[in-house]
């Protein structure tokens, strides 16, 4: 996330890229505080929570039809069907980074 900020900071030196560069970086400051916020307020959450909660076009429902069992033997949160969209679980995604560095 640090290295995204520093090639955005570097990059296109015109007044324009340095207002598309302010932009983006409050945007990942606004969104690394609310990520900080959600996880205080649920503890051991996870960023599928988050995303669903927060971005709710990036979360896509499965089947209704499948079982939604369990996460894991104890937990008493049931799983939720479903999954990130592809643009959220793309490689290199700036929001699983930011949630890793919360």
């Amino acid at each position: 996330l640090e290295e995204q900020q520093q090639l955005m900071i570097n990059a296109t030196p015109t007044s324009r890229g340095s207002a598309l560069r302010a932009k983006l970086l409050g945007g990942l400051r606004a969104l690394k505080s609310d990520m900080a916020a959600f996880q205080a307020a649920n503890p051991g959450s996870s960023l599928e929570d988050f995303v669903r909660w927060y971005s709710p076009r990036d979360w896509q429902e499965d089947d209704a039809d499948q079982p939604a069992g369990r996460e894991a033997a104890g937990d008493a949160r049931p799983r939720v069907r479903g999954r990130l969209s592809g643009r959220m679980s793309a490689a290199g995604n700036a929001w699983v980074e930011c949630w890793r560095s919360v």
